[in-house]
């Protein structure tokens, strides 16, 4: 006995019915599993870090500083200075180039504030500059300034060495 185009057409509905249920049912269990990973947790001030062929290390943070002098670079914060501290390593074979304005500062309530231009400082003579070459195996250490309200409490920064994703570091004391 043949079927009717009714029963055909009630066959294949729920068929229908049921897939849909089941994308529905894996929906929720892929959204659940997201909701209920565990918090990520990021290195601290001290540890060292990699992204691509440089490697990081947050030495301290400071903030609550009003203006920057070295002998050739002068700069007012609009509300404060956030200086982060750091030491960049090229742990590659060529030379690697290590810009300013890719480094992400966070406080918080999540905002985000890009290094001042030029207001990356080398340590070892103090001079401004907004983009660093490092040869393979030299160590850089720098600090970084980030212009941020007076409310900004520092929570993370983003680290990252050219053409990648970056890594981040906890700033909370």
């Amino acid at each position: 006995m043949s079927e009717t185009i009714e029963q055909a057409w009630s066959k294949r509905a729920r068929r229908l019915a049921l897939i849909i249920i089941l994308i529905v049912a894996g929906l929720g269990v892929t959204l659940f599993a997201i909701a209920n990973q565990p918090p990520k947790i990021l290195p601290k001030i001290g540890a060292t870090v990699a992204d691509g062929n440089l490697s990081f290390t947050v030495k301290d943070v400071v903030c609550d500083i009003g203006s920057v002098e070295t002998v050739s670079f002068t700069a007012e914060a609009k509300e404060q200075f956030c200086q982060v501290s750091v030491i960049v390593k090229n742990t590659g074979n060529e030379e690697e180039l290590f810009w300013a304005d890719d480094q992400v500062f966070f406080d918080t309530d999540g905002n985000e504030y890009l290094s001042e231009a030029g207001a990356m400082i080398d340590e070892s003579d103090s001079s401004p500059t907004w983009m660093k070459r490092i040869k393979s195996g030299q160590i850089f250490e720098t600090y970084l300034l980030f212009d941020v309200p007076l409310k900004a409490i520092p929570s993370k920064i983003s680290l990252q060495s050219e053409f990648s994703a970056g890594v981040e570091v906890s700033l909370k004391q």
